[in-house]
């Protein structure tokens, strides 16, 4: 369960980008509030690294690069660190935190106490910040299941995530924009 880490008062993006991660937690700055995330179980790291592995194959060549979690930039007071992200602007040097603006996707991959967060707040924060596609995968009881989001202005008062693939436990996810199915039994 994530929880707001014990300090009153707004965060700012230079407080966060100061701080360090408490043992077994991941930080994350939304909307000026800090938590603490508990840091994923191996199932997860596991998944990631194989999606990790399916989308870096898929972009050679192309110029970009694909990342575990890094400090996302997405607003003055938002940074998160989603569990992989695509890079069509590689950074120069090491930075400790990166614009958005060089992200091209996002995925999450939901876990236990960060429901809420993985599919209200940070797609919402995500197309904020004009990330174009964004993959999110769930760990079931019957194995991994998935979908793919570009954003697309819908008429609503800002741009919005909408559905154009989605595969059910252990099926294959499309990813469009890379023309890339990931067979979502080789997550684990």
């Amino acid at each position: 369960m994530a929880t707001v880490y014990p300090r009153t008062g707004v965060y700012r993006l230079e407080d966060y980008l100061s701080l360090l991660d408490p043992p077994g937690y991941r930080l994350e700055l939304a909307r000026g509030a800090l938590t603490a995330i508990p840091a994923p179980g191996p199932r997860h790291q596991h998944a990631c690294g194989q999606l990790r592995s399916a989308l870096h194959g898929a972009v050679t060549g192309l110029g970009w690069e694909v990342y575990p979690p890094i400090n996302l930039v997405l607003a003055a007071d938002t940074s998160r660190q989603p569990d992989v992200t695509i890079l069509t602007s590689i950074p120069v040097g090491d930075p400790i935190a990166v614009p958005a603006a060089g992200a091209i996707c996002v995925a999450e991959l939901v876990s236990p106490g960060s429901e809420y967060a993985d599919f209200h707040d940070k797609p919402a924060e995500y197309a904020a910040a004009g990330i174009l596609w964004f993959i999110r995968l769930e760990d079931t009881p019957a194995g991994w299941s998935g979908e793919v989001l570009t954003l697309e202005d819908t008429g609503a008062a800002r741009p919005e995530y909408v559905q154009v693939a989605v595969a059910g436990p252990a099926g294959e996810l499309h990813v469009p924009f890379l023309d890339l199915t990931i067979n979502l039994r080789d997550l684990g």
